[in-house]
């Protein structure tokens, strides 16, 4: 029987379970990585490995959540400071969001459609549930007010923050555009979704 952890062991375990996890998927692939290797390196059995998560890809989920956070909360900071708000202040914003991104191992399996979709279709649905709806919270106050400010065309929310979202998997075809070529196609777009976000780019 897996044993029982007090609350101070739990986020202990729960934080190396994390940090391992994390590391194991900056270098492969999700599916290569067994339970046994995250319970090792977390000091506890595989069957209390259940006790925290209820499958290793719910915990390689959470990673990802994480990851964004780290992301996605400098952005949201950077973003609110703007007063007024600008497209060129906004676009240099989300392109240096975007090169942050790309730098991060754990986001690029987070961009591949192969991955995300392994990975959840053996998470919770709730999970899925409660992740898309922090996605949308944490742009969507922003964005609410700058329409009310009239900065922003009338776009139904929802909509700009997938539009801004959208962005983010351009960094799957790096290639295609060439790696001479990407870092100005992308922040040649993203200033032209900017611009039409901004009542189709009059400023």
């Amino acid at each position: 029987m897996p044993k029982q952890f007090s609350e101070q062991e739990r986020r202990k375990i729960d934080a190396r379970l994390l940090s391992v996890a994390r590391d194991l998927l900056a270098h492969r692939s999700a599916r290569k990585i067994v339970v046994e290797e995250l319970t090792r390196a977390a000091g506890i059995s595989k069957g209390s490995f259940y006790l925290f998560y209820p499958t290793k890809e719910t915990l390689f989920y959470e990673v990802m959540r994480l990851e964004e956070r780290t992301v996605q909360g400098p952005l949201i900071a950077a973003l609110e400071s703007l007063d007024p708000p600008t497209p060129d202040a906004v676009a240099g914003i989300l392109v240096r969001g975007l090169a942050m991104v790309d730098e991060n191992p754990v986001f690029h399996r987070m961009l591949d459609p192969d991955e995300i979709e392994r990975i959840g279709r053996n998470v919770p649905a709730d999970y899925h549930d409660r992740h898309r709806s922090n996605d949308t919270g944490a742009l969507a106050p922003v964005l609410t007010r700058w329409q009310a400010a009239g900065h922003l065309r009338g776009d139904p929310v929802e909509h700009l923050v997938g539009v801004i979202r959208a962005m983010y998997v351009l960094a799957l075809h790096r290639r295609e555009l060439g790696e001479d070529q990407f870092d100005a196609t992308r922040e040649t777009l993203v200033r032209t979704v900017v611009d039409g976000m901004f009542h189709g780019g009059h400023r």
